[in-house]
Formats: structure tokens, sequence, C-alpha cells
């Protein structure tokens, strides 16, 4: 994420959707992709953006398990999951997409 240019840019949609959707049955949680060497910057990355939730780091890259077993080969890349462990969408709207938001609400209203 340190350096990716499209991730970056959903980062402020993340936040908005964060606050919409606070205290109801969703989290969001967001994973970098990158490798070990690079585990500071994402660290400082986090610091200086104050990102706030849960933030996860694939440190081996498009090497680790957790890519491997979704098939993500480009990035930014969203996953929808919902509250029983489902994926309902391995490639979800972006945050900026106002679509994201009929998918949430929908599995809200189940």
């Amino acid at each position: 994420m340190c350096r990716c240019g499209p991730c970056i840019y959903q980062l402020p949609f993340v936040d908005t959707l964060k606050r919409d959707y606070k205290g109801k049955n969703i989290e969001f949680v967001t994973l970098s992709i990158d490798y070990p060497r690079d585990r500071q910057k994402w660290r400082d990355f986090i610091r200086d953006n104050n990102l706030t939730g849960t933030q996860l780091l694939a440190d081996n890259a498009f090497d680790s398990e957790f890519i491997k077993a979704f098939d993500i080969s480009g990035i930014p890349r969203f996953l929808l999951i919902d509250p029983k462990g489902n994926i309902v969408s391995n490639n979800a709207p972006r945050p900026s997409d106002e679509s994201l938001r009929k998918m949430l609400d929908g599995l809200l209203d189940n």
C-alpha cells in the first residue's frame, strides 16, 4: 500500500464507509501487500496517515498465502465477506463506487 496510488486514493472512501457504518455489523480490514523489508515503511505509513481499524500486512508480497488463496493478481482489490465468513465477492466494488454501499446495505438487511 505504501506505493500504490490507486490504493491510497481509496483510503478516504474507506474512512467515510467506516464512519457511515459504525456500530453496524461491518468491519473494515486493510491489507497491505509488501515485502518483509518494507515492514517499517508500512508501519510509518499507518502512523503518518492516522489509519485506524485493523491493518494487516501480507509481507511476502504476491507470494503470501492469503494472496494466493484469493487469487489476487493486482491491487487494489476488495473482498466482501458476510458475518458468517462466506465470501460474498472476491472482487467487490471499490469504496469509491456507490454500488458497494448497496452490497453492504443488502448484507445488513439479512
